[in-house]
């Protein structure tokens, strides 16, 4: 129902716009739309990092457990 209401309004603010300008509100919006198009781009990129920092971490774990056990087997 929003949704509809809101086409409306755009659509009668769009006849009111000279052929050829954009109004200053779909022009935020364009901007708008970008950044959080920027922003989820750069939450995957975090997340992929992320993932890999925790695999890296986990693999170290497993890495100093078991040089542990052989050091303390050699003393």
């Amino acid at each position: 129902m929003m949704q509809t209401t809101q086409s409306g309004m755009e659509a009668r603010h769009a006849t009111t716009q000279p052929v050829g300008e954009r109004s200053q509100a779909a022009e935020e919006r364009d901007r708008l739309q970008i950044l959080v198009g920027e922003l989820l781009s750069e939450n995957q990129k975090l997340r992929f990092k992320m993932a890999q920092l925790e695999e890296w971490a986990q693999s170290s774990e497993h890495g100093l457990a078991n040089a542990t056990r052989w050091a303390g087997m050699l003393f």
